[in-house]
């Protein structure tokens, strides 16, 4: 097990409390599994060096194993449950945290509704329509500490625009633009969203814009969807 030691060539073994740092993950060998058994002697006059052996194994003629949880033998329980590993900085493999382990900070995202109407002449041109609002929190996060994420935006038309298609029949589609606050946002490339900050609830618009006049008068009339899809990660 490695230690606070700046000795490269210290050997595993019995070590101090100085040697371990507090607040500090330690890493476990490979394959570390340390085992343990109970084990009674049949006398009471019997002490623990002649009921058992060198190798800690015991003499069945002179004491015997305590059964535990319904196993018993030499090396039947675990001392340490993998499951009880605590070193967040390398989960997969046998460690633990020594002193309180770190928080990991976390984001709640939502979004205010489901879905929107609106009236495609609000999106004329130059003219944006508010259609829902991006949430976040920032989860156990540090006052003081700016976080990111990563919102990528689209839709299901095969187009490099966003597209309104008529809700019947099939009919052409319609481009609009899609906003965060006033960044346009490029279908499908990630959109950096920074400055989230821990204690308050981080909000920006989602807004629909510039859709073309002639463009609708030469469409059918009728209502025209779109379904968005957002995907959300953390920046590498």
């Amino acid at each position: 097990m490695n230690t606070n030691s700046t000795n490269r060539n210290a050997q595993s073994g019995w070590r101090p409390a100085s040697y371990f740092k507090l607040d500090s993950p330690y890493s476990l060998p490979v394959g570390f599994n340390p085992l343990f058994s109970v084990a009674v002697a049949d006398s009471p006059n019997t002490n623990v060096g002649t009921y058992t052996t060198g190798s800690g194994s015991v003499k069945e003629s002179q004491g015997s194993y305590v059964t535990t949880d319904g196993s018993s033998g030499p090396d039947n329980t675990q001392i340490l449950d993998p499951g009880s590993y605590t070193n967040p900085d390398d989960p997969d493999t046998p460690g633990f945290y020594y002193g309180e382990v770190p928080v990991t900070e976390s984001f709640f995202i939502d979004f205010l509704i489901p879905e929107s109407n609106f009236e495609l002449s609000d999106a004329y041109g130059s003219n944006r329509v508010t259609i829902n609002e991006a949430r976040i929190e920032v989860m156990n996060g540090t006052q003081g500490t700016n976080y990111t994420q990563l919102f990528t935006f689209t839709d299901q038309s095969q187009a490099s625009s966003f597209q309104l298609f008529p809700s019947a029949g099939s009919g052409s589609p319609i481009d609009f633009n899609l906003y965060l606050e006033n960044d346009l946002i490029e279908k499908g490339t990630a959109y950096t969203w920074s400055g989230l900050q821990p204690g308050i609830l981080n909000t920006r618009n989602i807004r629909i814009g510039g859709i073309s006049e002639t463009e609708v008068m030469n469409r059918v009339s009728g209502t025209y969807t779109d379904t968005i899809t957002v995907t959300i990660t953390n920046p590498d």
